[in-house]
């Protein structure tokens, strides 16, 4: 089975709703800071999975809108972190993020190393170490 675009967004509407519900319905969700397109993705991913593995129904979505929705998913996840959970995290968290940003500048220092010894421009360098390639799809 093969949705369109507007099937695809539809479900994806109701998956987010489902999320919102179920984060409301279960406190545990809340208390751990679980985001609603989290809880109500892994939902439907089961919930699909079980389609395909009981019914063998294989359900294909449209990839049309994909890279603009994960730039607003990732984006939601980002704004809806709380100060509070922020500040918990404390030394651990710090640690944490200077070891991600000095490796993120370590994977672009290789890569334009890299590019430089096999005579490419520096820029591919940096494609090659922390950015990633988007890949193409026939859609």
């Amino acid at each position: 089975m093969e949705l369109d675009s507007r099937q695809t967004i539809i479900v994806a509407i109701l998956v987010l709703f489902l999320g919102k519900y179920l984060n409301q319905k279960f406190n545990i969700l809340r208390k751990y800071n679980i985001p609603e397109p989290v809880t109500g993705g892994l939902v439907a991913s089961l919930f699909f999975g079980l389609l395909f593995l009981l019914f063998n129904l294989d359900i294909k979505f449209s990839t049309h809108y994909r890279d603009i929705l994960l730039i607003v998913f990732f984006t939601s996840l980002g704004l809806s972190t709380e100060v509070k959970s922020i500040i918990k995290g404390g030394k651990v968290l710090l640690i944490l993020t200077v070891f991600a940003i000095a490796y993120i500048f370590l994977q672009n220092y290789i890569g334009i190393l890299m590019a430089k010894l096999f005579n490419f421009n520096p820029v591919l360098g940096i494609l090659a170490g922390s950015k990633m390639a988007r890949p193409t799809t026939g859609s």
